[in-house]
């Protein structure tokens, strides 16, 4: 799928959700998603999530129509975890266990 006319229009029907259905979970008219789905419109930036989680897929995807795999952002990672100091190391460490725990919070 080339625009984002046709990932919006693509993903709705995957999730079996009516346009007025979309509209009302991301805050705007069923008109508005209509013109979406034929490019004659787009979603204000701060909407782009917003769909994207009501949607089931990520923003990424909607908004170029590619995803970035989990190999290429866990190489990226090790490459920068290797230029850290070890104090920095062992910071994002624990940052990356808490985050994978789901325990990360706000200090």
């Amino acid at each position: 799928m080339k625009t984002i006319a046709e990932r919006i229009k693509h993903a709705r029907k995957q999730k079996g959700l009516s346009q007025t259905e979309l509209g009302i979970a991301c805050g705007v008219s069923k008109e508005a998603v209509y013109k979406w789905e034929k490019g004659k419109g787009y979603p204000s930036s701060g909407k782009y999530t917003t769909i994207a989680n009501t949607l089931g897929i990520s923003a990424e995807w909607l908004i170029s129509g590619e995803e970035t795999s989990k190999i290429d952002l866990i190489e990226d990672s090790v490459q920068i975890l290797g230029k850290l100091t070890p104090e920095n190391k062992r910071l994002a460490n624990r940052l990356l266990q808490g985050v994978y725990k789901g325990q990360l919070e706000d200090e």
